[in-house]
């Protein structure tokens, strides 16, 4: 290790472990200085070596990174709570350019620990209760980094003083000291200790004693011993009384005072047993468990070899003690519980002698015993469960957690705070509690609820797997309207007859919209930005376009090219929007098969829709206006969705489940009336009539006269005209008649989370 022993106080400072010497700044050209650094073993101080060191100092080219208000003096309350800021917060002078300063805790080892830098602000906080601390004021060395030039640098001394807020004088045990002792006695030979208790912790608890009055017999120590000052023998009959004060070490320092009368008695007068030490002061641990022996008193009397009876005469009435009263072995009865108040007990011992024909007068002592406390009690939130709500995008402080723990006192009552999992967006202050968005939450990415696991635990206890609690926090996303609405594109554009008929459904919209509520509500229109637009009308909320306005007659080889311009918008506020070019060709009307406008459709049902919900409506163009119905030919084996084979409504048969099926994907095809008429009663081979299916459909008259006729319908057959065809990957797809309808099922949370395992087991190192 390293030290300064001699040189300029405030100068100069040397890191104790590596020997890296550095200035605190505020030195001036032309200065010199002289150093005495002491390297030794802490083991064994005594082994240790000096060097001389001479200091020059240069003029300076740079003015560099230095520190403002200088001196930095702080005073801490005993009173002041872990986690508060104290002492003044550090910072450096302004400069051009600006400095990007990140400060720094140089060896805070050698201050216990006790407080902690932040790197940003200066701030420092308190990280352990005052009272726990050894010393009564702390220097602090802090370090100034400019993040821009790695090497520039400051260092500054930040005092901290420890102030007794509450000052409480000191108390002695007993006001008045009785005591008697026997004639003669010699030069140091043992009188009384006298004892009081101070209750400000720390150093300003330490408690020292002195004669009120001038004492020629006498002497006192610090520790309240008095004995004999001279040889001079004292005679039967003499009395004497005296003042002893018990000084506190506050600020500032407060005293009490009690009365010892004295009396001396001949060899002929009662006998009178004493102790010593007259005070036996020692520690037990809350944990002590009954039976345990706590100490062992013994009383004595000029040498001789009698025997004493003992017995507590005073300070046991909550019974917590026994003594035996031949030996003097002072066991504990019942459990002590520091928390609840058994920090301290006097115990004030007699001690008789056994077997005396002449009346005696007991001896008394006391046994001072501190009880410590352990760490048996696990922090306590103040509340079951955190909710606290952030808005999207939004980032700071939202909330604080905070948690108690019953072992109030020292280490055992430092209660710390962290999140069971790392997370990029929070930020918890292990000490104050504090809760900080370090990056926005992105209610599309989260959505509207994130929960984590929260953990209160003491960090300095020597194990924690019994001391750590965990309670929810759960924050509440507020969606704000920060996405636009997505709109799939058409691909390869819709070709429309000229033929089509006045309210036919042509094509559906599909767009979407991450966020919730309004938010993700969408509407759509036309923008009607060109003539041709007109033709058209559309849905406001499910974005199907159809034929508003019968179209012009077009000739075979010159067809029209349209562009209508579609825009979907939220219901947020304000209101975000997105539009799609809808490309269309207007070709002339030929007797061809049946065609959809589009090949496919894709839309999504939530897995707790509910049965009978419609999901599309399919359409198809006749060229030769002759009537169409409509089948599912594939993807639907448990017959989960109907098809209305007249109006081509597609409604849900039987409920969704995510888990097993997230994706449906339909076969639609439409089919001429008149080629399921030209089927019925055709004979058919044995392969072909696998592979088809039976349709019946029920027509009634005026008079509700009802008939119901069973067609066989071949999905594969071809009209005999030959069909459209269309680029694709497969033969349905080539077919205008085939539409794929593409469903996606979105989940609910319908299922509950199983643990893997029915037991877990953990430990804390």
């Amino acid at each position: 290790r390293y030290r300064v022993e001699s040189g300029v106080r405030g100068k100069f400072y040397i890191n104790g472990t590596s020997g890296e010497l550095r200035t605190f700044g505020g030195l001036h050209p032309g200065t010199n200085y002289s150093l005495v650094i002491v390297a030794y073993n802490p083991g064994s101080p005594e082994l240790n070596d000096r060097l001389a060191l001479h200091i020059s100092v240069l003029a300076q080219s740079l003015a560099g990174i230095a520190f403002a208000d200088l001196p930095y003096v702080g005073y801490v309350g005993l009173e002041t709570a872990v986690g508060a800021e104290v002492g003044p917060r550090v910072r450096v002078r302004a400069s051009q350019p600006p400095l990007v300063v990140r400060f720094y805790l140089v060896d805070n080892e050698q201050n216990e620990g006790a407080f902690s830098l932040d790197p940003t602000t200066g701030r420092i906080t308190l990280l352990k209760p005052p009272s726990t601390l050894n010393s009564d004021t702390f220097t602090l060395i802090v370090e100034a980094r400019d993040q821009s030039q790695q090497y520039d640098s400051a260092l500054a001394e930040v005092t901290l003083v420890l102030v007794d807020q509450r000052n409480l004088p000191p108390q002695f045990v007993r006001g008045q000291y009785n005591v008697a002792v026997a004639e003669g006695g010699r030069l140091g030979d043992f009188v009384l200790q006298v004892h009081a208790v101070d209750d400000d912790p720390g150093p300003f608890g330490q408690v020292n004693y002195r004669f009120m009055e001038h004492v020629d017999l006498f002497d006192i120590s610090s520790e309240g011993v008095i004995t004999l000052a001279t040889n001079t023998s004292l005679s039967p009959g003499f009395t004497t009384q005296f003042t002893v004060a018990a000084l506190d070490s506050g600020i500032p320092p407060l005293e009490s005072t009690a009365t010892v009368a004295l009396s001396v008695m001949g060899n002929t007068s009662r006998k009178i047993p004493y102790f010593h030490p007259a005070l036996t002061s020692l520690q037990i641990s809350e944990g002590l468990e009954p039976g345990s022996e706590v100490t062992t008193v013994q009383a004595s009397y000029a040498h001789s070899q009698d025997q004493f009876a003992y017995s507590l005469a005073a300070g046991n009435e909550a019974a917590h003690f026994a003594i035996d009263e031949s030996s003097g072995v002072i066991t504990l009865l019942d459990h002590v519980d520091y928390d609840g108040g058994d920090t301290e007990f006097q115990l004030v011992v007699a001690a008789n002698f056994k077997n005396q024909l002449i009346p005696t007068l007991p001896g008394y002592g006391t046994v001072l015993i501190t009880v410590l406390d352990e760490n048996d009690n696990a922090p306590v939130f103040s509340e079951d469960g955190y909710s606290f709500e952030v808005e999207e995008g939004v980032s700071g402080v939202v909330g604080r957690v905070a948690a108690s723990d019953a072992d109030s006192t020292g280490d055992n009552g430092i209660v710390q705070f962290y999140l069971s999992t790392n997370s990029e967006n929070l930020e918890l202050d292990p000490v104050t509690g504090d809760i900080r968005i370090v990056r926005a939450f992105d209610f599309e990415r989260t959505g509207p609820t994130v929960m984590f696991a929260l953990l209160a635990y003491n960090p300095l206890a020597a194990t924690n797997s019994d001391v750590t609690v965990m309670t929810s926090l759960r924050l509440s996303v507020l969606d704000r309207n920060d996405v636009a609405p997505g709109v799939e594109m058409v691909p390869g554009g819709i070709v429309l007859p000229s033929g089509t008929t006045v309210g036919d459904n042509i094509v559906k919209i599909n767009a979407y919209d991450p966020e919730e509520g309004l938010n993700g509500e969408l509407k759509y229109r036309i923008s009607y930005s060109n003539e041709e637009s007109v033709h058209f009308a559309i849905d406001i909320e499910d974005g199907w376009i159809s034929l508003a306005r019968n179209l012009p007659i077009v000739a075979i080889d010159q067809p029209l090219s349209w562009n209508v311009e579609v825009v979907v918008s939220d219901k947020g506020s304000p209101p975000l929007s997105s539009s799609v070019t809808l490309p269309l060709t207007i070709v002339a009307a030929l007797y061809t098969q049946p065609a959809f406008p589009h090949p496919r459709i894709v839309t999504s049902l939530l897995e707790e829709s509910e049965v009978q919900r419609d999901v599309a409506r399919v359409a198809a163009f006749d060229n030769g206006g002759r009537v169409l119905r409509y089948f599912i030919v594939r993807g639907d084996p448990e017959g989960k969705f109907h098809l209305d084979a007249v109006t081509g409504q597609l409604t849900l048969a039987s409920a969704l489940d995510r888990e097993s099926s997230p994706t449906v994907t339909l076969t639609v095809q439409a089919l001429r009336f008149t080629d399921l008429v030209r089927w019925h009663g055709t004979r058919f081979t044995q392969q072909q009539l696998a592979r088809s299916f039976n349709y019946t459909e029920r027509v009634c008259d005026g008079g509700h006269r009802c008939t119901s006729t069973v067609y066989r319908v071949f999905p594969t057959v071809l009209d005999e005209v030959s069909a459209v065809r269309r680029s694709a990957e497969d033969d349905e797809e080539q077919q205008s008649n085939i539409l794929i309808i593409e469903i996606e099922v979105e989940d609910v949370n319908d299922n509950r989370p199983q643990f893997e395992h029915s037991d877990y087991y953990s430990a804390f190192l």
